[in-house]
């Protein structure tokens, strides 16, 4: 299991069923852990780049399998370091993206097996109580960095021509020289491109400043290997195996039950795609029509911020029920299904979220084609807004003034009310429902 930047050390405690760390326990003294520790070397380093920013590719990427992916969706589990890269994601698409990362691992370290036994425990009260699941019995160390270089694509440029070049680019840089000056051997070409270049930094090493730019992310990648240390001692869990506490004695059986990949693909792709609509309104929502009208923009990030809202909504649902459905609770991953079933038939069903942002797209070109024809006459003074007659009928220099005023869009827009009101209830629902069990249980 992937350590996601968690402080693992061997012999500590984990619940599987709540992906947690249970900090400050051990099964054993630390004397004895090291007495029945053994270290062997793991020496590897390699570089990647990772073309799409998809959550299954970022998961991909950090190494997470099964349902620890869920658990990281849904905001179960910490992750710090290298692992807050899963959490980034890009906020328009009138950008391309391309990722460097940068992976090493130093050692591993395991418990010997013949040490695996209650009898050798130093705690057997942590080890007889329900508080975990797993020991911690070896452990990879290393280190990880990802470069997320970013390139917005303006009006005329080809996105799959930028991206081509990011990538050839990207590709140089564990070759790229530095010069006397702390210059890149770079082309005029080459420059001018990577000037355009934004650069975010995830990582496991320590930084005195954080790159922002191409040329600064090149010289922070070639001093990645110098930040290990002289003796590699600047290296965390990477990669963390677990021993089921039932093993050492079958009278403490901990039943976990695996998430099904079904249940684990569809959650994330309902999350995606609340994601991908809401990135689509915010972009919509920037369009140069709204310099003359505002309703419109007002509707669309109204609709990314009902999304937004949403979306952490289906993110609780999964924190509270994914520890019962690992446990032996008596919750059937049917809970889950049926949740997304209602989703289904809510306003938030996502045929609904796109054929109404389809529609407003439509209506923005249409507005955009419309004003763009009445600008075409220069001989006319022309003013277009939300409300510009009360700024216009005070401009004495003209005699006359005709209005058309057209009535575009409904202030209060009937997707947008649903939307709220179907949160409302549910949010209402649910706290009607911790409170009666909350009268129930002291009744």
């Amino acid at each position: 299991m992937v350590a996601l930047g968690r402080p693992f050390y061997l012999g500590m405690l984990y619940d599987i069923r709540r992906d947690m760390i249970i900090a400050g326990t051990t099964l054993w003294d630390p004397e004895i852990l090291a007495n029945y520790t053994s270290t062997s070397k793991h020496p590897y380093t390699g570089f990647e780049i990772i073309t799409e920013d998809s959550f299954h590719n970022k998961a991909h990427a950090l190494g997470v399998e099964a349902s620890l992916k869920l658990s990281m969706a849904s905001g179960l589990v910490s992750m710090s370091g290298s692992a807050k890269y899963a959490e980034d994601f890009q906020k328009t698409n009138y950008e391309t993206r391309l990722t460097l990362k940068y992976s090493t691992t130093t050692r591993f370290q395991q418990l010997t097996m013949k040490h695996l036994s209650k009898k050798n425990i130093n705690h057997p009260e942590l080890h007889d109580v329900d508080l975990a699941t797993h020991v911690v019995t070896g452990i990879l160390y290393g280190a990880e960095a990802y470069f997320v270089f970013d390139r917005t694509i303006t009006k005329g440029e080809s996105r799959k021509e930028i991206s081509g070049t990011l990538k050839v680019v990207i590709n140089k840089i564990p070759t790229f020289k530095i010069d006397g000056e702390a210059k890149l051997n770079m082309t005029d070409q080459e420059k001018n491109f990577v000037d355009k270049l934004s650069c975010k930094f995830y990582g496991d090493f320590q930084l005195t400043e954080n790159p922002s730019t191409f040329v600064e992310a090149v010289k922070i990648y070639r001093q990645l290997p110098l930040l290990l240390g002289e003796n590699k001692e600047n290296v965390i869990p990477k990669k963390v195996w677990l021993y089921p506490l039932h093993l050492l004695d079958d009278k403490a059986m901990r039943i976990v039950r695996e998430i099904s990949s079904n249940l684990i693909d569809y959650s994330v792709s309902v999350l995606e795609n609340l994601h991908s609509l809401e990135v689509k309104a915010l972009d919509l929502s920037n369009s140069e029509v709204f310099t003359h009208l505002n309703y419109m923009k007002i509707h669309l990030t109204n609709y990314a911020t009902r999304l937004s809202e949403f979306q952490r909504d289906v993110k609780q649902k999964l924190v509270v029920n994914l520890p019962k459905l690992r446990g032996n609770t008596g919750i059937e991953e049917s809970v889950l299904f049926d949740y997304f079933k209602e989703i289904d038939s809510s306003p938030f069903n996502q045929k609904k979220l796109e054929a109404w942002l389809t529609e407003k797209k439509s209506e923005i070109a249409l507005i955009t084609s419309w004003i763009e024809n009445i600008m075409k006459d220069t001989s006319l003074n022309v003013t277009i807004g939300s409300l510009s007659l009360y700024s216009s009928i005070g401009d004495t220099a003209y005699k006359y003034i005709l209005c058309l005023r057209f009535h575009l869009v409904e202030e209060d827009d009937p997707q947008l009310i649903d939307m709220y009101n179907y949160r409302y209830m549910l949010n209402n629902s649910t706290s009607s429902s911790s409170l009666q069990n909350q009268t129930y249980g002291n009744s």
